[in-house]
């Protein structure tokens, strides 16, 4: 079974995104508060919008896959050496030490 996104968490996000910045702008605060604040409301909103996208990435990576998609999908190998040292390293380290 193939994980869902929980778009009722996004939703939740919604309604004190919207309160909050009813009571800022019914507020009698200065201009210049109300500003601040309205922003750091919506940087707020925005912060976590963007998390519920990441806790949801691969939920929302696998909305549009097709119940054949695993036959489907084709995954490449790339086989490699582990790195190994050059032998004239070894060379130049004997010659050096053996000149000191």
């Amino acid at each position: 079974m193939k994980p869902r996104p929980r778009w009722g968490r996004l939703y939740a996000i919604l309604p004190p995104t919207v309160a909050a910045f009813a009571l800022i702008d019914r507020s009698g605060l200065a201009p210049a508060l109300r500003i601040a604040l309205g922003g750091g409301t919506a940087g707020v909103a925005f912060g976590a919008m963007a998390w519920w996208v990441r806790a949801n990435r691969a939920a929302l990576d696998q909305v549009d896959w097709c119940a054949c998609a695993r036959s489907t999908i084709t995954v490449r190998l790339i086989a490699s050496r582990p790195p190994q040292r050059p032998r004239d390293a070894e060379k130049v380290a004997v010659v050096t030490s053996v000149l000191r």
